[in-house]
């Protein structure tokens, strides 16, 4: 496995390529850097194939990365959905968010859905601007029942009308459903 994990830095950490107009001792300085790097990471990527349970630092790195990616696609979400809903006196404009974030048009208007929308707003504490999220600390989060993910699904158990006592019967008829917010 330490030739895995070897080979892994190498490629991670390449030597980096020598410039033309570059001086002999700053090109050994900086290879020297980046040697120093990778031998970090050989030691970073053996403990975390320790730690995983393949024991193998290939698939360890590659689950890293893979949670890194669910991360940054979450915060993508979340942005987009604060640029649409949340900015007053209107949304950002699809076109500069899907240039900016490298999607088309139709990825930025379909990238969240109605969960991303309840974290949004849990977050900064305030409805967005079409009212059908409203968070404020303390309070009870309501959105209509008839929201769906962006796939068209239903919305997860966990987000369904329940029959909760402070739950009145007007919120019931109307479709309204109650959650508690998220911290």
């Amino acid at each position: 496995m330490t030739d895995i994990a070897r080979e892994l830095a190498k490629i991670i950490k390449p030597d980096p390529d020598r410039a033309s107009d570059q001086d002999e001792k700053e090109y050994k300085r900086i290879l020297a850097a980046v040697r120093r790097e990778r031998t970090e990471l050989i030691g970073a990527l053996s403990s975390i194939a320790a730690e995983s349970p393949a024991d193998d630092p290939l698939l360890a790195r590659l689950e890293a990365l893979a949670q890194k990616k669910r991360e940054i696609d979450q915060e993508v979400r979340l942005i987009l959905a604060y640029a649409r809903e949340f900015i007053r006196p209107g949304p950002y404009k699809l076109k500069l968010l899907a240039e900016a974030a490298g999607m088309s048009i139709s990825g930025v208007r379909t990238a969240y859905d109605a969960q991303d929308k309840i974290i949004v707003s849990g977050r900064i504490g305030r409805s967005d601007t079409k009212y059908t999220v409203n968070t404020s600390p303390g309070d009870l989060v309501r959105i209509p029942a008839a929201t769906v993910t962006k796939y068209g699904e239903k919305l997860p158990e966990h987000l369904r009308p329940m029959n909760r006592a402070d739950q009145s019967p007007q919120d019931v008829e109307a479709g309204v459903m109650t959650t508690e917010p998220l911290s």
